[in-house]
């Protein structure tokens, strides 16, 4: 690990001398400054950890380097001691403690007393330096795994979505041949190659996302036709449960949106809301403008059986899989709506849920130009 940098500044040459010596130590690089001008030039060519600043020098005194110092970290915030020969009085303590100083040490004390603080600070140092560095090395490593798992689930992809195609052929192909018990074994292998599917595509997403990869790009789309789409891709799905899908047929609304991915939204909430839907139940997308805003509140209502009020708290965290079957005993990947709700916070939104057991849930966000 490199050594933590000290910058000492100082007009006596005898003081800098003096205390540089006597604070040498393996672990600590020491730099000396004998004016104000001279520690500003080191300033900007090395990160110090810690500042020993003399308050009476003649160029620039310590409370105006110590207010320079601060203007050129901003967002740091390096610990300074002052170090004087003079009596400071009170309000000169506070001045000093407004701008950053962290203690005062008379120059005649013992040396022992500034060398104590400085070993803290030192060690302050090391052990932030091994933080940082410990966490560079988990985000690399996390890299590495996010690497991994995606080029696996890219692997992953081709073949399933073949089997799943194969499967399609084989089952139109021989419909009418099939007994109750093989067309049982086919349709759980057709829904399990779908369910692979989805939970690769997923991944692949929630990868793209984590990494910033994953482009939003916003144009002006009219609302209507993302609807319509969301629907079309979900329509197979409520039939098989004789679902009633209503659309209230919005008005024709443009919006700035990135339409792929707000498609992929909406048709994931579909398919949740049929998911937990009953045969023969009632599945709505509402949409309503919001002329204080300007924006519109988008909609996906369902009378089904709601959801448990231990898993709505983590419905949208992708840390914990919250995978439920469905009415119909569908299964989900668990990565679809905390996928959605990423998704709209890339749109500057945030999607909510409200949920009444046997009752059904909305799930609504708005969308702004």
């Amino acid at each position: 690990m490199d050594k933590i940098k000290l910058l000492i500044v100082d007009d006596s040459e005898l003081t800098l001398t003096k205390i540089g010596s006597y604070l040498s130590d393996p672990k600590v690089e020491i730099y000396t400054s004998n004016s104000g001008k001279e520690a500003l030039e080191d300033i900007q060519k090395n990160d110090f950890s810690l500042f020993i600043i003399d308050v009476h020098m003649k160029d620039i005194d310590g409370y105006q380097l110590a207010t320079k110092i601060k203007n050129i970290e901003k967002e740091t915030s390096t610990p300074i001691i002052f170090i004087t020969a003079q009596a400071i009085d009170k309000a000169k303590k506070f001045k000093g403690y407004d701008i950053g100083c962290i203690d005062y040490i008379s120059k005649s004390d013992d040396l022992a007393i500034l060398k104590n603080k400085v070993g803290h600070f030192v060690q302050l140092a090391i052990n932030q330096k091994k933080l940082i560095n410990l966490n560079s090395e988990l985000e690399e490593s996390n890299k590495k795994l996010n690497d991994f798992v995606a080029i696996v689930a890219h692997d992953l992809r081709n073949p399933l979505g073949a089997i799943l195609g194969y499967v399609t052929i084989l089952s139109q192909i021989r419909q009418e041949h099939w007994d109750k018990k093989e067309e049982k074994i086919l349709n759980q292998l057709n829904m399990l190659c779908e369910l692979s599917l989805t939970l690769v595509k997923d991944i692949l997403e929630i990868g793209a996302l984590g990494s910033g990869k994953l482009e939003i790009n916003k144009k002006i789309e009219n609302l209507k036709e993302i609807i319509d789409e969301s629907i079309e891709n979900v329509k197979f799905f409520a039939q098989k449960k004789s679902i009633d899908l209503v659309n209230n047929d919005p008005k024709n609304i443009s919006l700035k949106v990135d339409k792929i991915r707000i498609v992929q939204v909406i048709t994931n909430l579909l398919n949740n809301a049929i998911k937990f839907t009953p045969k023969g139940g009632k599945v709505e997308v509402i949409i309503e403008e919001d002329n204080t805003s300007g924006g519109v509140n988008v909609e996906v209502k369902d009378n089904g059986t709601g959801i448990h009020k231990e898993i709505l708290k983590s419905l949208f965290d992708k840390e914990v899989t919250t995978s439920t079957k469905g009415t119909d005993g569908e299964k989900g990947t668990g990565f679809g709506l905390p996928l959605c709700q990423d998704l709209i916070k890339a749109h500057q939104s945030e999607i909510f849920v409200e949920t009444n057991k046997d009752k059904g849930s909305r799930f609504f966000f708005k969308l702004r130009n």
